[in-house]
């Protein structure tokens, strides 16, 4: 059937729509793949680091490994007359890929995240036994905030720094459970509390006192079975400890506060928040909410619940923003328990970047890998395979799209996240099915941090895509 004019204007009637109140306009994209970037391949690092800075990543964050760095890491005897805030102290082969890794990253215009963590040296641990004991085990308050001195000295300009990755894991901090008068009690969330405030004042001996610090860097889900020392604790109940309340958000009190080091807490002198907001395995829609006491992407309301309880009782600052700093979803293959196909992996990727921007609390987008890990057994989340070949992940990274259906429009938000640098078109298309071509529906100018593109229209397309420069999106079918 031949349209007519006033039909094909009715069909294409478009608004471009300003962002939801609870929107942000500014959503940073941080990436991460310290496999790739730590490994001994100089020339793939700076190929991802040329990769990551074509994509238009804001921020690259790494783990600085604390025995990778410390010297005689697994002696249970501290070197004599090491002071371990002097930068100048350590062997200086032991910084030379951190270094190469901030310049790199600082030279090509993108901002350094750095996360501070364990394993530690064996000489910094409270606890006994031989090194593989000692690790993760009770690392000591002063011994890391002298080692946080020391990397903030080095590295002046570097001002964003989170700490300690994933406390709640048992793969990164024990005990996690203690024995005590009351049971099986929380260790983990108050030996971590000391070691942000030991890390936070070693910033301030740095000069470092006006800098970004993050609180967390949680992993999403714990388990209910396994050794008391080793079983990740699920981060609702991470959070709540941490903040020395009860499950009523109450400050605890008595012989609950003194078996958990709650007596005098003290408060956190953060800036703000950073979780992992995966879903289990990293293999399920991000709109999957994980059980009562995880926090995914889609349940990360209990995080600001938790955090604004914490606030309330003077244990951190009000109204702290978060930032997802680790995060992706796995491909089968090389997974084949967790993994998804690289069309799934592509669709959530996008679906999550939509609804972290719905969320103005949250700020940041995260991409956790570059490369999947040659260890199978490894998360196999990157954007290429070990082997260098593209998934379809990258190109839905790169130009992200998400169209959905509400009150009788199709409602289309896409980012051009390359525009980092500048600004660029972009062109909101849909398919028409009878015509068998793609039509436009609006083509806007996008740049610097609000790279984001959010309309409203009739357009009856079964899909849409968003195109910008040489780039197409992928397809997005409106849900």
């Amino acid at each position: 059937m031949k349209l007519t004019k006033t039909f094909l204007l009715t069909a294409l009637a478009v608004v471009a729509l300003t962002a939801p109140a609870h929107a942000s306009s500014s959503q940073e994209s941080i990436f991460q793949d310290d496999a790739t970037l730590f490994g001994d391949d100089a020339g793939k690092r700076e190929q991802a680091l040329d990769e990551m800075q074509a994509l238009g990543v804001d921020t690259v964050r790494a783990n600085v490994l604390w025995n990778r760095i410390a010297p005689d890491a697994t002696s249970s005897n501290k070197p004599a007359g090491f002071d371990a805030s002097d930068p100048g102290a350590y062997p200086a082969g032991n910084w030379a890929r951190l270094d190469a890794i901030v310049q790199g990253v600082q030279s090509r215009g993108m901002q350094v995240l750095l996360t501070p963590t364990g394993p530690g040296p064996g000489w910094a641990s409270e606890c006994s036994g031989d090194y593989d004991a000692r690790r993760i085990c009770k690392p000591s308050p002063e011994e890391f905030g002298a080692f946080v001195t020391a990397i903030a000295r080095r590295y002046p300009g570097v001002r964003r720094w989170s700490v300690w990755n994933e406390p709640n894991q048992g793969g990164w901090l024990t005990p996690q459970y203690e024995i005590t008068s009351k049971g099986a009690t929380p260790a983990a969330p108050h030996r971590y509390r000391r070691l942000v405030q030991a890390a936070t004042a070693g910033l301030a001996d740095a000069g470092h006192s006006g800098d970004q610090v993050l609180l967390g860097e949680t992993a999403p889900i714990g388990r209910t079975t396994g050794s008391l020392a080793t079983r990740s604790m699920p981060a609702v109940d991470f959070w709540r400890e941490l903040m020395c309340l009860d499950t009523k958000g109450r400050r605890l009190t008595g012989s609950n506060a003194s078996v958990r080091d709650c007596a005098s807490p003290g408060r956190m002198d953060v800036t703000g928040i950073a979780h992992h907001p995966y879903t289990k395995g990293a293999g399920k829609a991000p709109a999957d909410r994980g059980g009562s006491r995880d926090i995914t992407l889609a349940s990360i309301g209990r995080l600001y619940l938790w955090a604004d309880r914490g606030a309330r009782a003077g244990r951190v600052p009000s109204r702290l923003p978060v930032w997802s700093t680790e995060y992706g979803f796995q491909t089968n293959p090389p997974d084949r328990t967790a993994g998804v196909s690289q069309s799934a992996q592509a669709q959530y990727l996008n679906q999550a970047d939509y609804m972290s921007w719905r969320d103005s609390r949250l700020r940041s987008f995260a991409q956790y890998e570059l490369f999947d890990e040659r260890d199978t057994g490894a998360f196999q989340t990157g954007l290429r395979f070990d082997d260098g070949r593209a998934k379809s992940g990258l190109a839905a990274y790169r130009l992200p799209v998400w169209a959905f259906k509400r009150s009788g429009y199709n409602y289309v938000w896409g980012m051009v996240r390359p525009a980092r640098g500048g600004s660029q078109t972009a062109t909101v298309e849909y398919y028409d099915a009878s015509a068998r071509k793609w039509r436009r529906v609006r083509t806007v100018t996008v740049s610097g941090s609000n790279r984001f593109v959010y309309l409203r229209t009739h357009a009856r397309g079964k899909y849409f895509r968003l195109a910008a420069g040489d780039q197409l999106s992928r397809k997005a079918a409106p849900k």
